[in-house]
């Protein structure tokens, strides 16, 4: 039987990126990344990683630019499926939104999704602020950085978290909290 397709679906600063390289480290699985981020073959490391792997030229697939394209990412599914290995990406709520085939994608049999969430919004509003003000979006060790808290800026995050992981809950089939992949 043929290994199933792993999409992580999460907003930013849930612990996305270290659970994609967990995930990534397995000999069983092909990992791409945030393949809906607007930028990706443009300026990502995942771009050399898809050339290689469809024998592409990386300026071929940097003039293409922006998101990875459907035909593109079933190129990649099947060449998976070929060497019996899972095909995963991360997924964030906005991509859903601006690509079309990754709803298709979420609802299909052969996709585990998997839905990482903090349960402490503020937590991950934090986060992003400080991500945002020090450009180190990869780790979690900050400058002293003084954050200003603006308390509507925070309730319109908070309801686009909510009513996100609202709107696709439908398609969960393991909840991970970010809380207990690091304790």
């Amino acid at each position: 039987m043929p290994a199933k397709d792993i999409a992580l679906v999460s907003t930013s600063r849930r612990g996305s990126n270290w659970l994609l390289q967990l995930l990534g480290s397995s000999k069983s699985t092909n990992i791409y990344g945030e393949i809906g981020k607007d930028n990706f073959l443009g300026n990502d490391a995942g771009t050399a990683r898809i050339a290689r792997d469809l024998n592409l030229e990386i300026e071929e697939l940097t003039r293409i630019g922006g998101a990875v394209p459907p035909t593109l990412v079933e190129q990649l599914r099947e060449k998976s499926r070929l060497e019996r290995k899972a095909f995963g990406c991360k997924i964030f709520y906005y991509h859903i939104e601006k690509n079309a085939w990754m709803e298709q994608f979420l609802q299909s049999d052969r996709t585990k999704v998997i839905h990482l969430y903090r349960n402490n919004i503020f937590e991950t509003f934090t986060s992003l602020k400080l991500a945002r003000e020090s450009g180190n979006w990869l780790g979690s060790q900050y400058p002293d950085i003084k954050l200003h808290f603006d308390e509507e800026e925070y309730i319109n995050y908070r309801k686009s978290v909510e009513r996100n992981f609202s709107r696709w809950a439908d398609y969960l089939e393991i909840r991970k909290k970010h809380e207990d992949l690091i304790t």
